[in-house]
């Protein structure tokens, strides 16, 4: 936050809309998303069931959150399967609730266009979730909710920031070479290819290259 505001806004290559600022305002952004909800997750909601753990963790990083949870479900009990199954759901269920944050800060015209799908299918998500939580098996009443112990002391480490910002910085050139030479069906492909890894950088290089893509 205070490094932001001294970065220039010029373009590092003059046909790319890549700036020093942009760089460093969509790691400043989602790390203060991340970081409210680990807080959350670490002080607030320390001694919560799975289901919570998901949802909070939905909020900072949904696909290690749902890691983490698969891999429980190896030594969980039968009554609590149903409990990580709708944990892994709500983890999803939030991050819809995520990128709509993020793309109301970034762009409000793509908000109201987006927003009607994206809470959509966070509903719909949830009320799985929901189905499935009502569902899990009565455990002995004697037996407490253990806590998901997280696997990172800190999701926000200085690493984690310059991974962040590397993977923008290279979606950055890969989406506006994609657009020259590829036009708007290779940028379909190159979306879907995004969704096998971090789609966050992806979508915010997109919130900031409106200008070149309808």
């Amino acid at each position: 936050g205070i490094i932001l505001p001294m970065l220039p806004k010029e373009n590092i290559i003059p046909e790319i809309n890549l700036t020093p600022y942009t760089i460093w305002l969509t790691t400043v952004v989602v790390s203060g998303i991340s970081y409210l909800s680990y807080l959350l997750k670490r002080y607030v909601f320390h001694e919560s069931g799975v289901l919570v753990s998901g949802i909070i963790g939905g909020m900072y990083i949904s696909t290690a959150t749902i890691s983490v949870l698969a891999r429980k479900c190896k030594t969980a009990r039968a009554d609590e399967l149903h409990d990580y199954v709708a944990a892994m759901l709500a983890a999803v269920s939030v991050m819809f609730i995520r990128f709509l944050i993020l793309i109301f800060i970034f762009s409000k015209e793509v908000f109201q266009t987006i927003y009607p799908f994206l809470i959509i299918m966070s509903l719909l998500t949830a009320s799985v979730a929901l189905f499935i939580h009502s569902r899990r098996i009565k455990k002995d009443a004697n037996t407490p909710d253990m806590p998901v112990q997280e696997e990172n002391s800190n999701p926000l480490e200085f690493k984690v920031a310059l991974i962040f910002a590397a993977l923008f910085v290279i979606f950055t050139f890969v989406t506006h070479y994609t657009i020259e030479y590829a036009g708007t069906g290779g940028l379909t492909l190159l979306s879907f290819l995004a969704g096998l890894s971090d789609t966050t950088p992806f979508i915010l290089n997109l919130l900031q290259s409106t200008d070149s893509v309808t």
